[in-house]
């Protein structure tokens, strides 16, 4: 029963990655991702990094930590303090991003939701406007964050902005 369970789970990932391969498609177009059009002299967006996560308005969610990982090629990968709890387990978002210019850029993340018995509920698409400091060491961002219900309709959105530093080698 525990194997069958593990299995379901897998399977589970698997499909949600292929969707949110899909809406990023349906989102995005046909238009490359082109992170590495960065400038050489801006390090960029490449790697990871710690965010803390404030959502704006009445009802908001106390603030917390995302963890994202930018490469070079355009993709980002964000994992969300608290993302696998009841009552909306959710995928990792994953997404694009772009350079903008003057340090800044763009972003666009989509995470899939689905009930506690694994039945898709919608998804979250974020936008991104981020800015990344002197030091390349830390960025700071605003975004707005459409739910979106299985029928393809906006349920409702949040802003909210984020803080974040660079993850450094640690050496031992």
């Amino acid at each position: 029963m525990a194997n069958q369970r593990l299995a379901r789970r897998q399977i589970l990932a698997g499909a949600a990655a292929v969707g949110a391969a899909g809406a990023l498609t349906a989102l995005h177009g046909s238009l490359p991702a082109r992170a590495d059009d960065a400038s050489d002299d801006v390090a960029g967006l490449d790697g990871s990094w710690l965010a803390t996560v404030t959502v704006a308005g009445t009802g908001a969610p106390p603030p917390f930590k995302d963890l994202y990982s930018y490469s070079r090629g355009g993709v980002v990968i964000r994992s969300r303090q608290g993302e696998m709890l009841p009552p909306f387990p959710a995928t990792a978002g994953q997404g694009t991003w772009i350079y903008s210019g003057d340090r800044t850029f763009a972003a666009t993340i989509v995470q899939l939701y689905t009930d506690i018995k694994g039945h898709y509920t919608g998804m979250g698409v974020d936008r991104e406007r981020i800015t990344l400091d002197e030091t390349d060491g830390a960025y700071s961002a605003t975004f707005t964050t459409d739910f979106i219900n299985p029928d393809g309709s906006v349920g409702f959105s949040v802003t909210g902005t984020a803080q974040a530093t660079r993850v450094r080698v640690k050496p031992l």
